[in-house]
């Protein structure tokens, strides 16, 4: 029965799925005017009913076996050819088309293959566009769309431990004994070990996106920041709040190494004002901050920065002037 029903759906959908097929069964292809070809007439033939009926007349089968074509043809296209911004801003609108045209109650699995494909797409562009703000933009959000993610899941645990989860009370029971025993007055340095080693992964994630942003003047500070505010929202105010607070400093005291706009303009000296409560800390931070400043790296950053924002703020003038 699966089998009459994929012949079924492959026929429905069959005279779309032909646009590029060759691309995707044959022998590798390198030549641009190919690929160019076959996305155009993908992209023209997903609103021409006569190749592709309406998506919401389709059967799930049919719809979904489209999408797979269609973003498959695309996937294997910018894994061996360097396509346009343009193509790209197609690609991921055909797909939000596919997911739009499956508001009906019983295409929820058409939605969560076209969220899945969106999530691929997203990854693509991160890795083409490696060192550029745009891709580390889209790997951040990914990262802190999977900390809130994780952070529902505890809560949804939590709940069920409340209802009678055997392991979570005996975790809780854990805790209970630890206090008993004096953790409480453990020293921070002890705290700040147990936190690293329990979110050793979010932290790396953090710690890579601003080793790969360190070039960005302009928008570093703003992975600084994420991770900063993850840490307040997550750990302050909690059992670990001693390490969350050592751990956002070791955040600014990064930063403040690191050349940025935000660095250079007082933002994030700002910032770590409203936060620090010990004033030689902050004496020191401001210290670290001035000789960043002051260092070769940041003049040539700046100057670069600059550079750009005038070469940008230029190029429309000319545009109209042509």
């Amino acid at each position: 029965m699966a089998a009459l029903r994929s012949i079924l759906s492959r026929r429905e959908v069959n005279q779309f799925c032909s646009i590029g097929s060759e691309l995707l069964s044959g022998p590798l292809s390198l030549s641009l005017e190919k690929w160019e070809a076959a996305l155009e007439a993908l992209e023209k033939a997903k609103n021409d009913s006569s190749i592709l009926p309406a998506v919401a007349s389709l059967s799930i089968d049919s719809a979904s076996t489209s999408v797979r074509h269609y973003h498959n043809v695309y996937s294997k296209c910018v894994r061996l050819m360097v396509i346009p911004l343009r193509r790209w801003q197609q690609w991921r609108e055909g797909l939000c088309f596919f997911m739009g045209e499956s508001s009906r109650e019983e295409a929820a699995p058409l939605a969560t293959l076209c969220r899945q494909c969106l999530v691929s797409q997203q990854e693509c562009f991160a890795v083409a566009f490696w060192g550029c703000w745009s891709s580390v933009v889209i790997r951040l959000e990914l990262h802190m769309t999977s900390l809130a993610a994780a952070a529902a899941s505890e809560v949804g645990v939590e709940k069920s431990g409340e209802n009678g989860d055997g392991d979570v009370s005996f975790e809780e029971g854990e805790e209970k004994d630890e206090e008993e025993e004096g953790v409480n007055t453990e020293d921070v340095d002890l705290s700040i070990l147990r936190l690293r080693r329990r979110c050793y992964s979010e932290l790396y994630q953090f710690q890579r996106l601003a080793h790969d942003a360190a070039h960005l003047f302009g928008s570093y500070a703003m992975v600084g920041r994420a991770e900063r505010q993850w840490l307040t929202d997550t750990f302050l105010l909690g059992r670990d709040e001693k390490a969350a607070e050592a751990l956002v400093r070791r955040s600014f005291k990064r930063d403040f190494g690191v050349p940025s706009a935000d660095l250079d303009s007082g933002v994030l000296l700002d910032e770590y004002h409203s936060f620090e409560v010990n004033e030689g800390k902050e004496k020191a931070m401001a210290k670290r901050a001035q000789d960043t400043l002051k260092g070769a790296w940041c003049l040539k950053a700046r100057d670069l920065f600059e550079h750009e924002m005038r070469a940008q703020n230029e190029r429309p003038s000319k545009e109209c002037g042509s």
